[in-house]
């Protein structure tokens, strides 16, 4: 989670270079610029929220079903390896189709 700020200007500069409304770098610089200079001001965009939102539902999901298998007395692994795959690939394609929406 505490990656994400950094993820967040990573994944903004990819959108926006691809769309050619910015080089990559100067996208990503100016990230880094505003979290350095305006931490709350970044911390409250939506691609940020975006971005922190899969990581937050990627560890909900895996502590959900290592919860319930413990609860139910099964192995965890295969359960936690399917069922965090498809919430993190789903919440990921979310991520950037919104993204795109958003800079593209």
């Amino acid at each position: 989670l505490a990656l994400s700020p950094f993820v967040t200007a990573i994944d903004k500069g990819i959108i926006q270079a691809a769309s050619g409304s910015s080089s990559m770098g100067a996208s990503i610089g100016a990230s880094l610029k505003e979290l350095a200079f305006k931490p709350i001001s970044f911390l409250r965009r939506p691609e940020f929220a975006l971005v922190y939102g899969v990581y937050a539902v990627t560890y909900g999901a895996r502590n959900t079903i290592d919860t319930a298998c413990e609860h139910l007395g099964v192995d965890p692994d295969v359960p936690i390896f399917l069922g965090v795959s498809a919430v993190n690939v789903t919440a990921c394609v979310a991520k950037d189709a919104a993204l795109a929406r958003m800079f593209g």
